[in-house]
């Protein structure tokens, strides 16, 4: 009985060995054509300025992954509202997982002059251009005076364009760099979590929705739409 099972084992274990060789053997790279859309995709900009745009390979420390292989992008794009960004993304060779972005307001916009020594509105504006959010359509969840851990005095924001994308980010208060660029989806199409991703995309919209909420201007705040908007999503 012993030599059986040994021998199941030795089986199971050779096949396993294969399986993972057999994946190893056939993973395959993004093109740099893939990595530049992939690094930009979450950015709702104008234009890209191709000619300032190109990727080189390198690695990446995770913290548990250990190093990891990535591309690292450079793209310059012309957002809708005319100002020029330089995006710098960390985005990992076959999965297209963003690691870390940052943004920098190209020499090329000559507003990039005005961005010293923000104020936290200032910074905020910043932070919803350099995604390409809609103001108009956009909720401020959190806006907070820091400090980096290189010793920087920083501005972090989280908001959300309706009710379905959220952005968090940190703005340098010196010259308006925007670092740590992070999107989170949550709609029907984007959620692979089941019962949980459900119960995230709950929690986001109420959290959405009391941030709108001011007591002494609540009706400017939170409108008919609003409303609209949450009893279709819970009616689905």
């Amino acid at each position: 009985m012993k030599k059986v099972l040994s021998l199941i084992l030795a089986i199971i274990l050779t096949f396993s060995m294969a399986s993972f060789a057999f994946a190893e053997d056939t993973a395959t790279a993004l093109s740099k054509d893939q990595a530049k859309n992939a690094a930009i995709e979450h950015i709702n900009y104008d234009r890209i300025m191709e000619t300032l745009t190109y990727v080189k390979s390198g690695t990446y420390s995770h913290d548990a992954q250990g190093n990891i292989e990535v591309y690292n992008v450079t793209s310059t794009l012309i957002m809708k509202s005319g100002s020029i960004f330089v995006y710098e993304t960390v985005i990992d060779k076959y999965t297209g997982k963003i690691y870390y972005q940052k943004a920098t307001r190209s020499v090329l916009d000559l507003s990039h002059v005005l961005n010293i020594n923000l104020t936290i509105d200032q910074a905020y504006d910043v932070a919803l251009d350099v995604v390409g959010a809609n103001k108009d359509n956009t909720t401020a969840m959190a806006k907070e005076t820091i400090v980096t851990a290189d010793g920087r005095d920083a501005y972090h924001f989280t908001f959300s364009e309706g009710y379905s994308l959220k952005y968090d980010c940190t703005v340098i208060k010196s010259n308006g760099a925007v670092e740590d660029i992070k999107v989170s989806q949550y709609t029907v199409e984007n959620n692979a979590n089941g019962f949980g991703g459900i119960i995230d995309r709950v929690i986001h919209i109420i959290k959405v929705f009391i941030a709108k909420i001011s007591i002494t201007n609540l009706l400017e705040k939170v409108s008919a739409a609003d409303l609209l908007k949450i009893f279709q999503f819970l009616s689905k």
